[in-house]
């Protein structure tokens, strides 16, 4: 069997990973489906689709400033000094979640606050 298949790939001509020719018949690129020789246009055209602008946020954050110092307890928290300034992005009953003036962001209990 193994014999007989190296004889018709000898046979055809032509090696497995080549495109076959067909006698007469020259084969084109058929990547278009209509037969008219038109260029498709970029899809990207059909849909224009404006770039809105950014919603405002729903919550402005509040400035407030500590009144004591408060040490951070868990991972969550930050620390803070007294009279350090704070921007509290949400509020909770006994915590607030606040970012320092160094971008970094965490819980500090609603107590330290002035606002």
């Amino acid at each position: 069997m193994k014999k007989q298949l190296e004889a018709e790939k000898q046979d055809s001509g032509h090696h497995s990973w080549e495109k076959p020719q067909y006698a007469g018949h020259h084969v084109a690129n058929q990547h278009s489906s209509s037969g008219s020789g038109k260029k498709r246009g970029d899809v990207r055209d059909i849909f224009r689709i404006e770039e809105q602008p950014e919603p405002e946020p729903y919550f402005r954050s509040v400035s407030a400033r500590a009144r004591h110092n408060y040490e951070k307890h868990r991972d969550v928290d930050v620390s803070i000094r007294a009279m350090e300034q704070v921007d509290i992005l949400y509020m909770e009953r006994e915590f607030a979640l606040c970012r320092k003036s160094d971008n970094t962001i965490g819980w500090i209990p609603s107590s330290v606050f002035e606002l």
